[in-house]
């Protein structure tokens, strides 16, 4: 006669449970820091990809006018106003061609006669409705920058993370103004008053940055942060107070390193963004690189400027 004995089955016991319960939190420990770094690594591509648009965009508008789009009406305006600058001009080469014929709607000059009166006319979605490839992914700012303060209207307009180059505060630079935030650059691919094109960057378009990132303004003191030097929609281009006074809030010169947290004038606000120890710029060619917050100040403002013959060496 045979006797079946049934095995008990052997539960786990309280050390082993916390045991278990302790490794799958190391697990998770050491996965979820690779899996934000993977969709920051996402993010961070979308941005130079937004930043490849854009500098399509900029050379297919070359193509059509011969020159890159402007960083302010391209001459003296008529009557002092605040101007659309590129991030319209560029629009229909960015499949944003509705818009930009909604603008056109609303005046047959938009970039140098729609000016304040569109803090008045046209529906709020003109103004607001978000253009993709002008927001930076990572950027805590999102879409509307609801911590403006000035101008009136721009806490409600769409966001611009990406400004033009316009050279430095060392070459071509008119600080003649007795107000320091007038003072503006006229050595970069993007200036106020004249037309560049491919020709006039001798010091070569692979060498020449022509757009960067502001899209971080963690750290930046209250008043920067709301104000002129903010981060400012796309609507809002440049403002034209003289000859020699200009507004350049589309477009900005270089004075300080990447990622610069000090105080700084409304035409200088530093190129920063949300990225690690960097920013992401597009060349004269429409390349994009990563310059680090490391970058010699000497080098990075060499880059800026377009025909000053400095070596910039391999950044």
């Amino acid at each position: 006669m045979f006797v079946s004995a049934r095995r008990r089955s052997r539960a786990f016991t309280l050390v082993e449970l916390l045991v278990v319960i302790a490794i799958i939190g190391v697990l998770v420990g050491l996965l979820l820091p690779a899996v934000q770094q993977a969709r920051e690594a996402a993010r961070r591509m979308q941005c130079s990809n937004n930043l490849k648009q854009i500098g399509l965009a900029f050379h297919n508008y070359h193509d059509a006018n011969n020159m890159f789009p402007l960083g302010g009406p391209g001459g003296v305006p008529v009557s002092t106003s605040y101007l659309i600058g590129w991030p319209g001009r560029v629009l229909a080469y960015l499949d944003r061609g509705a818009l930009f014929d909604e603008l056109h709607e609303l005046s047959p000059s938009p970039f140098t006669q729609l000016g304040p009166i569109r803090t008045a006319v046209g529906s709020t979605e003109t103004w607001s409705r978000p253009i993709a490839p002008y927001i930076c992914p990572s950027s805590s700012v999102g879409p509307i920058n609801t911590k403006l303060t000035s101008p009136t209207y721009a806490n409600q307009h769409s966001v611009l993370h990406y400004r033009g180059v316009a050279g430095t505060n060392d070459v071509g630079f008119d600080s003649s103004s007795s107000n320091a935030t007038r003072h503006h650059s006229t050595s970069g691919i993007m200036i106020p008053i004249g037309n560049v094109g491919a020709s006039d960057v001798t010091d070569g378009l692979t060498k020449t940055l022509m757009v960067g990132e502001v899209s971080n303004d963690e750290g930046w003191n209250n008043t920067d942060r709301t104000s002129w030097g903010g981060i400012q929609p796309w609507t809002w281009g440049s403002y034209y107070y003289s000859p020699t006074e200009w507004l350049q809030i589309d477009h900005k010169y270089i004075q300080f390193p990447i990622g610069y947290t000090g105080n700084f004038e409304y035409n200088n606000t530093p190129f920063r963004s949300p990225h690690s120890n960097g920013a992401q710029f597009v060349m004269g060619d429409g390349s994009v690189i990563y310059l680090s917050s490391s970058t010699d100040l000497t080098v990075l403002k060499g880059m800026a400027t377009r025909a000053n013959n400095e070596i910039t060496g391999g950044y």
